[in-house]
């Protein structure tokens, strides 16, 4: 029986105990009169599997999208990190290039100090040995100063065409005179 025209449902278990479903629905003619009500009796499980069957697909759909969320975030991480590790390399590379080159120059300045202790020379005999030495590490920096400047270059080097009489003069003092042999 259905109450003021609603829809009813009602679930419960048979003599044997199994799960039922009853859905109750009223029907009107065409004077709006109760003409019938439409039984359906349906099982519980089918609704139970289509609900879980649901849930599971929901569920699948949203770790996909999760996954895929994950793996874009990662891509873009990594390419937008990408001038940062290439930053840092470069800076490492210097380093060990310029670690390299320095220890030379100051085992030769420590081994001045032990000559110069030990008074084996003359302190001036020392003295023009470390400006040298001083000297060549001036250079040796000058360099790795050139090297650090071109490797944090991020364009290519390209070739173009110059005038070599304005490149002498833009490196020659103006008073400095220069002899040219051409053989």
């Amino acid at each position: 029986e259905t109450r003021d025209g609603t829809d009813t449902v009602h679930e419960g278990r048979d003599r044997r105990g199994r799960p039922f479903l009853l859905y109750a629905k009223e029907t009107y003619d065409e004077r709006d009169r109760p003409a019938a009500i439409i039984l359906v009796l349906g099982d519980p499980a089918a609704r139970d599997a289509a609900q879980s069957a649901f849930v599971r697909s929901t569920l699948l759909i949203a770790i996909g999208f999760a996954a895929f969320g994950i793996l874009v975030g990662y891509f873009l991480s990594r390419r937008s990190m990408r001038p940062a590790i290439a930053s840092f390399e470069q800076q490492e590379r210097f380093l060990s290039a310029a670690a390299h080159e320095l220890r030379t120059p100051v085992a030769r300045l420590q081994a001045l100090c032990g000559t110069a202790r030990d008074g084996r020379e003359t302190p001036t005999q020392v003295l023009e040995k470390v400006e040298r030495v001083a000297g060549q590490t001036t250079r040796l920096v000058d360099k790795l100063l050139v090297l650090a400047r071109l490797d944090a270059v991020d364009t290519p080097v390209s070739k173009e065409p110059m005038r070599l009489d304005l490149l002498v003069e833009s490196v020659l003092p103006e008073d400095a005179q220069v002899d040219l042999h051409a053989t």
